[in-house]
């Protein structure tokens, strides 16, 4: 069009033709310069969010195992807590038996030496109760019953003899 404006000496015309074109293809080349530049805004606003992305991923993973390891921590300290509060159980638990068996040890020989004290005082009672039977209590002589236990034990014994002699024989 420029040429054929120059054919016709309208040099104006081919002049502001050619200056348009140049406008607009200088117009169309920085468009096209701006449209590269804006995909490789794009582009790069899209990798660096992925790269950000796989950071922030790779930050929850370190988390989710510090966490893990928290947990693992506080479970562990729990266990040690219960094992250690077990222990004491036990312990105060086999205190309390101890103490219940020293009290019980000192409450047997308590009763033991009331059965003794006892026995012995039924054993004086029986005695002078034995006395009392065998003596009269106006003259302090013995009596009829004692000359008749006498006369048992003597008999028994005296059978015992004769029935050594007669099996030695």
């Amino acid at each position: 069009m420029a040429s054929a404006y120059r054919q016709q000496k309208e040099y104006k015309l081919a002049y502001r033709y050619l200056n348009r074109y140049s406008l607009s293809k200088d117009a169309l080349s920085l468009q096209r310069r701006n449209n590269k530049v804006l995909q490789l805004e794009a582009h790069f606003k899209f990798d660096s969010q992925n790269q950000q992305l796989q950071l922030l991923g790779k930050d929850n993973a370190l988390k989710e195992q510090r966490l893990l390891q928290q947990q693992q921590t506080i479970e562990n300290q729990q266990l040690q807590q219960q094992r250690w509060l077990l222990a004491g159980i036990l312990i105060m638990c086999g205190l309390v038996f101890i103490y219940w068996r020293w009290q019980n040890q000192r409450y047997l020989v308590t009763l033991k030496q009331q059965v003794a004290e006892r026995t012995h005082a039924l054993a004086k009672s029986n005695e002078l109760l034995k006395t009392m039977s065998y003596t009269d209590s106006l003259t302090g002589l013995h009596n009829r019953h004692y000359f008749l236990v006498l006369l048992t034990s003597n008999l028994q014994n005296y059978h015992v003899l004769i029935i050594c002699c007669l099996l030695r024989n």
